[in-house]
């Protein structure tokens, strides 16, 4: 009987101890660090002329839903020029009114 109590008692010392060393080799579990709070997006100003842009594209978009190549013309400078995605270049506003009457021509519902 002393030897049961023996064997019990060694093998509950060695449970102790194995689990003593594991605890001591696994590291501690750090606490989360707490989240950081979500800062709402600052925005710097648009720039005055973003404005300007904007109305020039309502007022494109307006002239080419009409199909008024003039219109869409008159929103070019007098010596600019337009590069379609074909390649061709229109230079100047008269040049710029041609080529939008003549797609308008082809594309009569664009």
């Amino acid at each position: 009987m002393l030897a049961r109590y023996l064997c019990r008692f060694t093998l509950m010392l060695g449970l102790s101890i194995s689990s003593l060393a594991y605890a001591q080799s696994t590291p501690a579990a750090k606490p989360e660090k707490p989240a950081k709070p979500i800062k709402p997006e600052v925005r710097a100003p648009a720039p005055p002329e973003s404005d300007a842009i904007r109305a020039s594209a309502r007022a494109f978009e307006a002239a080419f839903n009409k199909g008024d190549a003039q219109a869409i013309a008159a929103l070019w400078t007098t010596e600019g020029d337009y590069h379609d995605e074909a390649g061709d270049v229109y230079q100047g506003r008269a040049a710029i009114a041609d080529g939008y009457a003549k797609f308008f021509a082809t594309h009569p519902h664009a």
